[in-house]
């Protein structure tokens, strides 16, 4: 193992990071006399446990594979590195970006856009970021929590409790802690693993019940004070912890009730644990119900000083909200759902009695103690707030706060002060900062100024040797100068973006102007020029309450002298209004008279028009049955020609149909003739008298039906048209000589007839 890398695991390390630092290694180590490596691959290999093959590929220059793909992604490495700067910085500012705005910014820089699933690729190379869920912190909270704003607090405090000699025991933190009674937490539980759904079932009751809290820095709790919601407090209530009780309309804390807490609650339990008979510290926050003349001017005669904490800042700087209230809430959660599976319903009759098992576990003496010391108030230490916390103040700050800062590039250097003040003439390389001018005279400039660390020229003369490293020298520097482009390109488009953000929040047209939020300074309440603040607006208080007393008054004879003048302006309205309307009645009645005379001479007008409409309908009604009347007799005519000539074509039909038949039987008896004349076994007169007296009888098609046992043979040719040849045994009676034997055993003899049936066409009859 290398002793550059001896204190190191180097097995808890991914691959390439094994590689690099082992290539390191062998570098570092450098050459042998005779050239050859001081500390080999092939020991390097082995102490950092790589394949030799792999590590010497490395060595010879192969890229490993993220960096022989790097061209092909669509943002260069160096703007993702700005980019993943920018996210960071602006996450600690409280405007984190989502998965699709990283798309969309880098879609800005690489000028195209980048895909879907390039965010997925772009985490796996970036593991140092990771997504999480966010946490809602209003903008009121971000502008408040500021560097400045918390120094003026914590001197505050620290001068007070070093001019007063305050000892732990007597600084206190009070703060309002509300409770939902019938709302639980959310708990993890084992179901079966197919049920998909999970209920809890809850009371639900949200009826809100005030606790004020009020704790010590060395780690004591104040019993606590119940406000329930209400006209009247319910008998039925007990006192579980020996607190107060009280109750508001809605379950809130007033004037009223901060003073009488103070004068009642905390005063008297606060000074039976002043031994030292000192001052008391009681931090809390702007409500109104603290700053009242009263509430303050008791606390002045009492020896306690009362500071204001820096309104919306108790999320930091509040103990009772940084390391009590969250505790006591979860414990309170616990207790509504150990309730809520045994049947018990949580009401203000029995609240006391739960809130106290929850407050015994959140309210320990380490718990408070560590609340304080996280604020910083005891032991006093300012810096104990977590610079992190400021970073969302930085986006409304009126300072220059850049996400990324101007940082020098690393290619430049700064000129000396003896180039500065040279008389030569030489130029000065041009510098990606700012370009230059020759000095040709002396000047002294308060800016400083750099340039680009370019090797000297070689001589004429210059080996190879000498050429190749200045080679790679310039080489390194312009792939130095074009990552810094790319660098600055990536944050210049994201400083584009930011800046159309802001000045679109500044000056875009048609939408309200945010009210600006109070951010009031801490402040020390019981001082004498709090005092009087608060007396003058006590004062104000006070004779705003005598104008409403009296304004009863001041409203009903103001009321009386209204009603006197509006009275007077009733009557003279009203006979205006009479006047108006007898006005009124005579141009109605004219109006009247002329509308019934127009109506007459419409009405008029209007009979004319339907006698003359009514004249016209008679004759258009003559002209229709006349249309009518002679469209029924062409159509009677013109069936009766079609009946006319439906007949002559069934005659016709029926003419043809005999001159068929009449055909068809001359051609069967010729050629029955012809075939017993080519046999010579009958005489003509015999054929004819055979053919009259035979019992050939017409089958189908023009077939002759013989015997029952005929013989029916059938031939296709294989010609466009089908020829059938139809071979039948006809019984055609023999001359007595020849048949007179054979016709007493079988009745005749059958000769076969071969001929072709003649095509019958018949007309359909329509």
């Amino acid at each position: 193992m290398s002793k550059l890398h001896s204190e190191l695991d180097i097995t808890s390390l991914p691959k390439e990071e094994r590689i690099r630092l082992a290539l390191e290694a062998v570098q570092a180590e450098g050459f042998k006399p005779n050239g050859q490596l001081t500390y080999s691959l092939r020991a390097a290999a082995t102490d950092y446990d790589i394949p030799r093959s792999t590590l010497t590929t490395r060595y010879n220059g192969t890229k490993s594979r993220k960096e022989a793909h790097r061209h092909e992604q669509k943002l260069a490495e160096e703007a993702e590195e700005v980019l993943v700067t920018w996210i960071k910085v602006m996450g600690h500012r409280g405007v984190p970006f989502t998965p699709a705005m990283v798309t969309e910014y880098a879609s800005h820089i690489a000028g195209t856009p980048v895909g879907d699933s390039w965010i997925q690729r772009f985490k796996a190379r970036h593991p140092d970021l990771k997504i999480r869920w966010t946490s809602s912190l209003e903008a009121c909270r971000a502008r408040a929590l500021n560097p400045t704003l918390v120094k003026e607090y914590f001197n505050i405090i620290h001068e007070l409790i070093v001019k007063y000699h305050i000892t732990p025991e007597n600084i206190y933190n009070m703060d309002e802690k509300g409770l939902l009674l019938g709302i639980g937490k959310r708990v993890r539980a084992f179901v079966d693993r197919d049920q998909k759904t999970l209920y809890q079932v809850g009371d639900g009751n949200r009826e809100l019940v005030t606790v004020i809290e009020c704790i010590s820095a060395d780690g004591h709790a104040l019993r606590p004070s119940v406000i329930y919601q209400g006209a009247r407090r319910g008998d039925e209530i007990t006192l579980a912890m020996l607190g107060s009780i009280s109750h508001s309309p809605k379950g809130w804390t007033d004037q009223e009730l901060g003073c009488l807490w103070l004068e009642n609650h905390f005063e008297p339990q606060t000074a039976e644990r002043n031994v030292t008979n000192g001052f008391r510290l009681l931090i809390l926050d702007g409500h109104n119900s603290h700053l009242t003349f009263r509430f303050c001017q008791f606390a002045d005669l009492h020896h306690i000083l009362i500071v204001c904490l820096p309104s919306h800042t108790t999320h930091a700087l509040q103990p009772c909200d940084v390391g009590v209230f969250g505790p006591l809430g979860n414990f309170w959660r616990t207790e509504v759902n150990s309730s809520g599976q045994k049947g018990v319903r949580i009401t203000k009759f029995n609240l006391l009695n739960y809130y106290h098992a929850a407050r015994e576990k959140a309210f320990k003496p380490s718990t408070i103690q560590s609340a304080f010391r996280k604020t910083g108030i005891w032991p006093m230490d300012p810096n104990s707030i977590d610079p992190a916390l400021f970073a969302p103040s930085q986006n409304t700050t009126t300072k220059s706060a850049q996400p990324i800062p101007a940082s020098l590039p690393s290619i430049l250097i700064p000129i000396p002060p003896e180039l500065k003040l040279s008389t030569s003439s030489e130029t000065i390389p041009p510098t990606t900062m700012a370009s230059t001018t020759p000095e040709t005279q002396p000047e002294v400039t308060a800016a400083p100024q750099y340039r680009i660390a370019v090797p000297p020229a070689l001589p004429p003369v210059a080996s190879r040797q000498a050429l190749q490293a200045q080679n790679a020298e310039l080489r390194a520097i312009v792939e130095l100068a074009a990552a810094q482009i790319v660098r600055d390109h990536a944050q210049m488009v994201l400083m584009d973006l930011e800046n159309g953000n802001l000045r679109e929040r500044a000056f875009a047209k048609g939408k309200k102007r945010e009210m600006k939020v109070d951010t009031t300074h801490a402040r020390h309440m019981t001082a004498e020029e709090s005092l009087n603040v608060l007396a003058k607006i006590d004062w104000q208080n006070k004779m705003q309450a005598v104008f409403k007393d009296g304004k009863p008054i001041f409203d009903a004879r103001h009321a009386a002298l209204v009603a006197i003048d509006a009275e007077k302006e009733r009557q003279r309205k009203e006979e205006l209004r009479r006047i108006r309307e007898e006005v009124r009645e005579q141009k109605k009645l004219a109006a009247a008279e002329d509308k019934a005379a127009k109506a007459d001479e419409r009405l008029r007008k209007a009979n004319e028009r339907l006698q003359k409409r009514t004249e016209e309908a008679v004759e258009k009604t003559k002209k229709a049955e006349e249309r009518v009347r002679k469209k029924s007799a062409a159509e009677a005519e013109r069936q009766q020609k079609a009946e006319e000539k439906e007949l002559k074509k069934q005659e016709a039909a029926k003419k043809q149909e005999a001159v068929v038949e009449k055909k068809r039987v001359a051609e069967e008896t010729k050629a029955a003739a012809l075939y017993l004349k080519q046999k010579g076994k009958a005489s003509k007169a015999y054929e004819a008298a055979a053919v009259a007296e035979s019992p050939v009888k017409r089958g189908r098609r023009g077939a002759v039906k013989g015997s029952p046992d005929e013989e029916v043979q059938e031939t296709v040719l294989g010609t466009p048209k089908v020829k059938r040849t139809l071979k039948r045994k006809v019984a055609v009676p023999l001359p007595p000589s020849e048949s007179a034997s054979s016709d007493e055993e079988s009745g005749g003899e059958y000769i076969p007839i071969e001929f072709t049936p003649v095509k019958r066409t018949l007309r359909r009859r329509l």
